[in-house]
């Protein structure tokens, strides 16, 4: 699934506001892009490693979602929690 910038704005906009749906679309749809930052940044790192990493990263945006501005784009948020 590729998710258009606006697309993710949108379902996490919804998902703060209290959207239990579109918060699980959020992350089904951020999920690969998670993947694709820690293989690309995780170069060195054993592949078993990277599921870890990509949980731990789905738990600080789950912890920090209210951090998102959504005068500003979704990815650079999430380039910067990963």
């Amino acid at each position: 699934m590729r998710a258009t910038e606006d697309a993710l704005g949108d379902l996490l906009t919804a998902a703060i506001a209290g959207d239990g749906q579109a918060y699980a679309r959020f992350l089904h749809a951020v999920t690969p892009v998670i993947r694709g930052i820690v293989r690309a940044r995780g170069r060195g790192l054993p592949p078993d490693r990277y599921e870890d990493i990509v949980q731990d990263a789905l738990l600080a945006i789950h912890l920090k979602r209210q951090t998102w501005d959504p005068s500003h784009p979704v990815r650079p948020w999430l380039y910067a929690i990963v």
